[in-house]
């Protein structure tokens, strides 16, 4: 399956055949002008090759036949591919999302590939045998990538559960899976290394999302107790006139949840913010809001869940008719 191209920039890599048929010189490849970066391949000198496409690209070149890109060198492909010019977040970025930012952890560019076939060690890359169909692989800008079902499948099954789910929810929102493909790859390798975390990552998952921190506050609100929400819910006021899109919702009682990042820091936002919140208890939901302390450290989760928890215990004894309905994502 061949897909269109990514909007990774490719390093101008060159292999000592491709060279000698450009008619450059060994002499010229151990100058000052290429750089070596693996056994047989050069790259011209200053050229970026320790960011993550860099690496990504020079892995690549690297790859026999039968070997593709996986888990989140994979997803970052499809994610730069397929998100919206105005879709900024990264959430591949060659690290685990968790919710201590500072203990992130690097991860190795993933090559897939079926049990059959050879690949010289490379630092930095980690080789993963594991059969593959035809149509789990895809050709996305000229890389080879595991397609997106199968790479949401192995993304979910090695990765633990938290990140797991932060990964399905960010390929369920750029609407490369859907929960019932990714159900179905794995009733049909019940067997297979990690198919249990998947399962609950994916029954953690949900569409709509739209970051990680948000992930990750719905994470700490079910463990919390609370009912499953809704997210990103559309919010209407008695006259069906738009009040608000909530991150998390709970329809029975009313409770809301935000999650304010960097970008409700400027005074201009909060006062937007605060304005937004007062329509939306005039309209009788209930609101409590977290930021990045409430994720980020273990004190900080325990005191937000237990905020959450006061607040949703309010929210049911205060239920009365609401002014409002819940309607559909513009």
């Amino acid at each position: 399956m061949e897909l269109d191209g990514s909007s990774l920039e490719r390093v101008p890599t060159l292999t000592s055949a491709e060279a000698t048929r450009a008619g450059i010189g060994r002499w010229q490849l151990a100058g000052r002008s290429y750089a070596r970066v693996r056994r047989g391949l050069y790259v011209p000198v200053g050229t970026p090759c320790d960011d993550l496409d860099g690496r990504t690209a020079i892995t690549v070149r690297m790859l026999p036949e039968g070997f593709v890109l996986g888990g989140w060198a994979a997803a970052r492909v499809h994610e730069q591919a397929h998100r919206s010019q105005s879709d900024e977040l990264e959430v591949f970025d060659g690290r685990l999302p968790e919710m201590d930012s500072d203990a992130r952890v690097a991860l190795p560019i993933l090559v897939c590939a079926s049990r059959p076939g050879r690949l010289r060690p490379q630092p930095g890359v980690r080789v993963f045998r594991s059969d593959l169909e035809p149509h789990e692989v895809a050709v996305v800008g000229g890389l080879p990538v595991t397609a997106p079902t199968r790479t949401a499948f192995d993304v979910a099954r090695l990765w633990p559960l938290e990140a797991a789910v932060v990964a399905l929810d960010r390929l369920r929102a750029l609407g490369l899976v859907a929960a019932d493909d990714v159900a179905a790859m794995l009733a049909e390798r019940t067997g297979w290394r990690g198919v249990g975390v998947a399962r609950r990552a994916l029954d953690l998952s949900q569409d709509g999302v739209e970051s990680p921190r948000e992930s990750m506050m719905r994470l700490l609100w079910h463990r919390a107790g609370l009912p499953r929400p809704v997210c990103n819910g559309v919010v209407l006021d008695e006259h069906g006139s738009f009040a608000g899109r909530v991150d998390l919702l709970d329809i029975a009682s009313g409770l809301v949840a935000e999650y304010d990042g960097s970008f409700h820091a400027s005074a201009a936002r909060r006062h937007a913010d605060a304005r937004r919140q007062e329509l939306l208890e005039h309209l009788g939901l209930t609101v409590v809001r977290a930021n990045d302390p409430d994720i980020a450290t273990a004190a900080g989760r325990r005191a937000w869940q237990a905020r959450v928890r006061r607040a949703y215990d309010r929210a049911r004894a205060d239920r009365r008719p609401g002014r409002w309905t819940l309607g559909t994502t513009p």
